[in-house]
C-alpha cells in the first residue's frame, strides 16, 4: 500500500500520536484514581497500558468498531488481568464502537474515503519530471488543504499543512478543538475498560483507571481565551502544546 501523507497524520492524530498530544509527560499518562489505597492497581499493571489504548482508538478511527480481549491469571497468588488483540482460546471481550458524539460512522467513511484519493507523494513522483505540472499539483494541493479542514472541522487539523493556509489564531483554536475530540475518544475508550474492571474484580466505582492529560475544561477554557483575547497567543500555545517542563 503507498504512504498517504495526509491520511496517514489522520491516524496517527486518533492513533499511535493520541496520548502523547493530550499529556506530554509519557512516564505518567494513567494512574489509580484511588493511589495507594487502590485495589485495581492490585490486578492491572499500567506498563504498556498505552499501547492498547492508542490501539483501540486507531483501530475505531479506521474501522469504526473493535474489540480487546482479556483473561484473568493467577500471578503470584493475585488475580492479574492480562488483555490481548486476538481471540486466542475463546476470552472474554470488551467491544467498542466509534461515539457519535465524536463522529459517525458516515462521516468516517466519507472522510477516509476522500484522504485516501488525496495521495500527494504519488502525484508529485508520477510528474517529478514535469515542471508546468508540479506547479498545477501546488495549487491543487492547496485547495485540497482547505478542503479537508472544512470536512474535518471540527475533529481534526493537520498542524503540518494548515498554518500555511490559516492564520495562527484560527490554526490554535482548531487544533484545541482537535484536542477536545482526542481527549473524548480517550476518556470513552477508558470509561469502556474502567467499566469492565469493576465488574470483573467486583471494585468500587471509584476505583478506576485516570487519564492524565489536558482535560476538557482546560481546553474549553483555551477556547473561550482565543474568542475573548484574554491572553497572549504565546501562551495560549504554550498552553495548548504544554511545552512547559514536566516535573
Amino acid at each position: 500500500m503507498e504512504y498517504n501523507f495526509e491520511l496517514q497524520k489522520l491516524y496517527e492524530n486518533f492513533g499511535s500520536h493520541i496520548l502523547i498530544s493530550l499529556c506530554k509527560d509519557y512516564n505518567n499518562y494513567f494512574s489509580f484514581n484511588e493511589g495507594n489505597k487502590s485495589k485495581l492497581s492490585e490486578h492491572l499493571n499500567l506498563y504498556r497500558f498505552s499501547e492498547i489504548i492508542e490501539n483501540v482508538c486507531y483501530s475505531l478511527i479506521k474501522n469504526g468498531k473493535y474489540k480487546i480481549y482479556y483473561v484473568i491469571e493467577q500471578v503470584k497468588n493475585k488475580s492479574v488481568i492480562k488483555f490481548y488483540t486476538k481471540n486466542i482460546d475463546n476470552y472474554d471481550k470488551i467491544s467498542f464502537s466509534m461515539p457519535k458524539a465524536i463522529m459517525t460512522n458516515r462521516v468516517r467513511k466519507r472522510v477516509l474515503k476522500n484522504l485516501k484519493h488525496l495521495n500527494y507523494n504519488k502525484m508529485i513522483s508520477e510528474n517529478s519530471g514535469d515542471m508546468n505540472k508540479l506547479k498545477f499539483l501546488g495549487e491543487m494541493q492547496k485547495n485540497a488543504v482547505l478542503k479537508i479542514g472544512k470536512m474535518c472541522n471540527p475533529f481534526y487539523i493537520n498542524n503540518f499543512t494548515y498554518f500555511d493556509y490559516y492564520t495562527d489564531y484560527y490554526c490554535i483554536y482548531r487544533k484545541a478543538e482537535n484536542m477536545i475530540y482526542q481527549r473524548k475518544l480517550v476518556d470513552y475508550v477508558l470509561n469502556e475498560i474502567n467499566k469492565t474492571l469493576s465488574i470483573v474484580f467486583n471494585l468500587d466505582e471509584k476505583d478506576r483507571i485516570n487519564f492524565n492529560g489536558i482535560s476538557i475544561i482546560e481546553l474549553e477554557d483555551i477556547i473561550v481565551d482565543l474568542k475573548e483575547y484574554k491572553t497572549p497567543l504565546p501562551d495560549i500555545t504554550t498552553k495548548l502544546y504544554q511545552k512547559e517542563q514536566v516535573k
